[in-house]
């Protein structure tokens, strides 16, 4: 492999696994709430939130 050729690769990446939990309407409240308060945090320093304001939309649908 020294010489640049990828005959022989392999491509390692795998489909990642999904896991799904079961929350309660209470657990579903408090996720969503530590998300707007860390968001919250991170905006207030001055920092980006574009990973948590993603969380956010994927954990809404």
């Amino acid at each position: 492999m020294s010489n640049g050729s990828c005959e022989q690769c392999v491509d390692f990446r795998m489909r990642k696994q999904k896991y799904y939990l079961r929350l309660t309407d209470a657990e579903h409240h408090l996720i969503f709430q530590y998300l707007l308060e860390y968001r919250n945090k991170l905006t207030s320093q001055g920092k980006y939130a574009d990973g948590v304001d993603e969380l956010i939309i994927k954990y809404t649908k």
